[in-house]
């Protein structure tokens, strides 16, 4: 398995290097994951300065994996749109925005994020997320089948978030159910 990291970490850094002019990058998790064997990682990363949109796809995050993609956020300026379906924990220090870079605060218009069934500590990151993304206009919630047709209950999720922007624009809040596969 080292050996196989040897030959593909520069491999991928090289790829990355190759596509740093993108605007649009789907990112899968194993890709994160390997990159978590670079000791080096954000200093190796290049800028992303057209990126906008970063979607992550199948996150598996075992170990400091999510530690890596926070690094690879970091070298990503205008991240509009953040897309991130699975249910997203960092490895340290809670969730990703609290370590995210502050211009990913200040462009991150939309967020796609899963939630299961409202529950407060699913909350927590949609709050953090209304509180410090101040352009945020955005957020598609994919939930439990038993929030997404629950419409008071998404009432009151979506009044608990909005109250908390304080005189900032609300945000669209939309519900969607998490198709299992």
């Amino acid at each position: 398995m080292y050996e196989m990291q040897d030959i593909c970490i520069p491999r991928a850094l090289r790829i990355f290097d190759a596509i740093c002019s993108v605007k649009s990058l789907i990112l899968w998790g194993d890709t994160v994951e390997l990159l978590s064997g670079e000791d080096n990682l954000e200093a190796r990363l290049p800028i992303f300065h057209n990126l906008t949109h970063l979607e992550v796809r199948r996150p598996s995050f075992c170990n400091n994996a999510s530690i890596e993609l926070t690094h690879f956020l970091h070298k990503c300026p205008k991240v509009e749109s953040l897309h991130i379906p699975e249910t997203f924990y960092m490895a340290r220090k809670g969730w990703v925005l609290d370590i995210a870079p502050q211009y990913l605060r200040c462009f991150l218009k939309t967020a796609i994020i899963s939630c299961s069934g409202g529950e407060e500590e699913d909350l927590k990151y949609l709050k953090y997320l209304f509180v410090k993304a101040g352009v945020l206009e955005k957020v598609t919630i994919f939930c439990s089948k038993d929030l997404a047709v629950d419409l008071e209950k998404q009432k009151e999720i979506n009044h608990q978030l909005q109250v908390i922007r304080k005189g900032k624009t609300n945000v669209v809040v939309e519900f969607r159910e998490r198709k299992r596969s």
